[in-house]
């Protein structure tokens, strides 16, 4: 099972609740976020944050768009 998140005030705070065993074992890989390219993603990525929800940089990636 994979489960994504954010880190808020020094715990992670899952995207979406899930009802998990008391005392299970997890594993945490954290993933650098990469900086804003432009205005635009910062503004994104804030609103985002705003909402509580956690945007991948794919998300927010206009790269490879109008190739």
């Amino acid at each position: 099972m994979t489960l994504q998140g954010t880190i808020v005030n020094g715990q992670i705070v899952l995207d979406q609740p899930q009802p998990l065993p008391e005392g299970a074992k997890v594993k945490v890989k954290i993933r650098k976020l990469r900086e804003p390219q432009n205005e635009w993603e910062r503004q994104l990525r804030q609103a985002a944050s705003d909402c509580g929800v956690s945007l991948s940089d794919l998300a927010v990636s206009s790269e490879g768009i109008y190739e």
